[in-house]
């Protein structure tokens, strides 16, 4: 299967020029701006003939960072810092991280019936980002709950191992409200919308991957997001 390499800082020259005109979340290709949807031999084989850049995609209907605080560019060589490879699972379409604080950027298709795409980004900050809790905190105050409760009491979190690394997930469901980029102003509101969330502890500092979309879609790509992150581990390079 496809199992793309990111590193903590550095960008290949192959993708500056992307990096360097897409400052704004999704990536659109140079046909039509139509979605790529790679099977992971596809993937793989598509990786190989382009010299190692990532396909790209069309974006979801997501726009900006809903994520405030803590995230880095795709790499495939060897650099210091962070690192984590992965195994994309099937069904998912590969984009061009848009900006320098993202490691990898994934548009999962709607589910039936829905308005909208999910997207999963996967961030990293150079070993920074604010503490677990913090992150927790934040995230949760992002969503609005129906019946008035806490949206903290409401945030479902659980710890595992994997491949070596501590792993907190979570998970919560409501009225998505916030600022879509910080310090904008620009809010963004999203009724019966779900995220799920990692964070990621490596031995150089922790990662941060969120899945944000409608509650029907995210809980169809829920089963992958797991698997996806069971397949995380420290790059040997």
């Amino acid at each position: 299967m496809y199992s793309p390499r990111f590193h903590g800082s550095g960008t290949p020259s192959a993708l500056v020029p992307l990096l360097a005109a897409t400052l704004l979340i999704g990536f659109g290709c140079s046909s039509g701006n139509e979605p790529v949807k790679l099977t992971p031999g596809q993937a793989a084989a598509a990786n190989a003939n382009a010299g190692g850049n990532a396909a790209t995609a069309r974006p979801s209907a997501m726009t900006g960072d809903p994520h405030a605080g803590a995230l880095g560019a795709a790499g495939s060589q060897s650099k210091p810092g962070g690192s984590l490879q992965f195994t994309v699972p099937e069904g998912w379409i590969v984009q061009t991280p848009t900006s320098a604080m993202r490691k990898a950027q994934f548009q999962l298709p709607k589910a039936a019936n829905e308005p909208d795409d999910a997207q999963l980004i996967l961030y990293y900050f150079g070993g920074e980002g604010g503490s677990k809790d913090d992150n927790l905190k934040r995230w949760a105050g992002q969503f609005v709950q129906p019946d008035g409760r806490s949206s903290q009491e409401v945030l479902v979190t659980s710890t595992r191992t994997v491949n070596g690394m501590n792993v907190t997930e979570a998970s919560i469901t409501g009225t998505f409200d916030a600022e879509m980029m910080p310090g904008q102003g620009d809010r963004t509101r999203r009724e019966n919308w779900r995220m799920l969330a990692a964070i990621v502890e490596t031995p150089t500092g922790p990662y941060y991957a969120k899945l944000m979309g409608p509650l029907p879609t995210v809980t169809r790509w829920e089963a992958s997001f797991r698997q996806w992150v069971s397949s995380l581990h420290p790059s040997k390079g």
